[in-house]
C-alpha cells in the first residue's frame, strides 16, 4: 500500500508540475488553485508512504520520478529541447531511481 501512495503521490506532483506551467505566473487563478491542490496532495501521499518507506528512498524517487517524467512531458507538450547532456541527465536519474530501490 506504501508504494501505491509514493506512486500515487509522484502523479499528483506531475499533474502539479505541469499545471504550473499553465497557470500563466499565477494568472490563471481557478489553474493556479488546481495546482496547488495537486502539490498539497502530493505531499500528503507522499507523507502517507514515509509510515513504511525509510525518508531516503521515498524523498528521492518522489523527486527523481516526478523531475523525470516532467521532463519527458516538458519535451512533448511543450516542445522544450535539451542538450545532449539533458539526456544524459535524464538517463543517470532513471539509473539512480532504480538502484535505489533495488539496494
Amino acid at each position: 500500500m506504501h508504494n501505491l501512495f509514493l506512486f500515487s503521490g509522484i502523479l499528483a506532483e506531475i499533474i502539479g508540475s505541469t499545471l504550473l506551467k499553465f497557470t500563466d505566473g499565477f494568472r490563471n487563478k481557478p489553474l493556479a488553485v488546481f495546482c496547488l491542490l495537486a502539490y498539497g496532495l502530493s505531499y500528503y501521499l507522499v507523507s502517507l508512504s514515509l509510515r513504511v518507506l525509510p525518508l531516503n528512498v521515498a524523498y528521492a524517487t518522489w523527486n527523481g520520478a516526478g523531475t523525470l517524467i516532467t521532463m519527458i512531458l516538458g519535451m512533448y507538450l511543450f516542445k522544450e529541447r535539451f542538450r545532449p547532456s539533458g539526456y544524459l541527465g535524464l538517463a543517470l536519474l532513471l539509473g539512480g531511481i532504480i538502484a535505489l530501490n533495488l539496494l
